[in-house]
Formats: structure tokens, sequence, C-alpha cells
């Protein structure tokens, strides 16, 4: 009985030390700064580059300001749960973020081999001759 009550506990601490490790990454084009933490729009990242580096855990969220532009390819590191997501989105008021490819080969955003996204990107473009622009709009993917 007293194992029980220790395992239990201990699943309990762990449950609550990974929902409280949770982060938001705000990214903003046009203030933001890589030296910083990422973590309030006062500390925004600026590029995918800085995105790209970083190691996301279940239940973290990555956030595009909105009004801005990014040229390039997001590809994120991690994967999250089916009861945590790793989220991306945008925040703030305004346009639509944009995520531009810029003539680069391959996917606006590549996952490759990761579960548990939920990406609310509202405007990928593919600007490359060879690949037709997507039309901006609001949609959510879910990936398990």
């Amino acid at each position: 009985m007293r194992s029980t009550k220790w395992s239990l506990a201990l699943m309990t601490a762990i449950a609550l030390a990974s929902s409280v490790s949770a982060a938001t990454y705000l990214l903003d084009a046009n203030t933001g700064d890589d030296g910083r933490t990422g973590l309030s729009p006062t500390q925004a990242w600026r590029s995918l580059g800085r995105v790209n580096r970083q190691a996301l855990q279940p239940g973290d969220a990555v956030r595009l300001k909105s009004g801005c532009v990014w040229q390039g390819q997001l590809r994120p590191q991690g994967s999250g749960t089916q009861g945590a997501p790793i989220r991306l989105d945008q925040y703030g008021e305004g346009a639509l973020p944009v995520i531009d490819a810029a003539g680069a080969l391959g996917a606006v955003l590549q996952l490759i081999d990761q579960d548990g996204w939920e990406i609310r990107q509202p405007d990928n473009r593919a600007t490359a001759p060879s690949a037709p622009g997507r039309a901006p709009g609001r949609r959510t993917r879910r990936a398990w």
C-alpha cells in the first residue's frame, strides 16, 4: 500500500512538472532579437532560424506576431503528445503573419518524423516559380 501511494505521488509530481515546464515562444520579425528569451512580447525572438534551433517540448507553443513577414523555412524540433501538443499560432492584432519560402526548395513548414503538433499557421507562401502560392486563410491542422 505504501509503495502504491509513493508511486502515485511520484507520477503526480512528474505530471505537474511537465505541465509547468511548457513554454510559449514569441516571434516578432520587426523588433525581435534572437539573443532574448523569446518568452514575452518584449523578449520576442526575430528569426525562424532561432525557433529551428530550439528543442520544443510537449505543451510548448510558438506564436508569430500578427502583421509580420518571415522569409525562409520553419523547421522546428520536437514532438508533442495527444494531451499536450506543440502549438503554432499567431498573437496580437492586425494582418495575419506570413512565412514566405522566398524561393527555398521544400515546404515552408517542415515536420519530419514529428508528432503531436497543432498548427494554426494562417498564411504559408511558397513563392518559388515551380511552387504555386497558397491562398491565405485560417486553417488548423493536427499531426499525431
